[in-house]
């Protein structure tokens, strides 16, 4: 817990990379891929100007690139056949909701942003079924607890306060599965 709470909990959307940030992991075919973050979450590419963005895509793993280098991630591919620097807000996991708040808490960094475009999958329709991303996906997190939509409004995530203590997060999350 302690761990998910310094390097990648987050109180309004559940979880995100907390940046600057470079981190390896290995993709399918066992090559090790360095992911390059901004301090606001933003994967890095060598076309990705904050100043001059004008493309803002925010979504999932598949936005991000998972498994792909920094430069081969579709925002990235983007910038040069656009002549446009493109954000890439990407974050593995999150439901539309969630890329709904993470385009609110990142545009304003954007003031040249004049296209913002949502990547949906298939999948994402899952996580907005279910309140919280664990009785879905069950090979994640322990911790990913996230806001989500009932009756037409967006029910916020429990806050920061939930990490503090397993005790703390068992508290909240095990009346919220309920």
């Amino acid at each position: 817990l302690a761990e998910f709470k310094d390097k990648s909990a987050d109180p309004v959307m559940g979880w995100r990379w907390h940046g600057p940030l470079v981190r390896e992991e290995k993709n399918c075919l066992g090559q090790t891929i360095e992911y390059h973050y901004d301090a606001a979450g933003a994967r890095e590419h060598p076309w990705f100007d904050v100043a001059n963005t004008k493309v803002i895509v925010v979504g999932d793993s598949y936005t991000n690139g998972d498994e792909v280098s920094d430069g081969e991630a579709f925002p990235a591919r983007l910038s040069p056949l656009l002549g446009v620097s493109v954000a890439n807000h990407g974050v593995g996991g999150y439901d539309p909701t969630q890329s709904l708040l993470n385009l609110q808490e990142n545009i304003s960094r954007y003031p040249q942003a004049r296209v913002v475009v949502m990547a949906i999958m298939y999948e994402n329709l899952y996580r907005m079924v279910n309140s919280y991303r664990p009785v879905l996906y069950t090979a994640s997190s322990d911790y990913t607890l996230k806001p989500y939509m009932a009756g037409g409004q967006i029910v916020p995530h429990p806050g920061s306060q939930v990490f503090d203590s397993l005790e703390q997060f068992r508290a909240v999350a095990e009346p919220a599965f309920d």
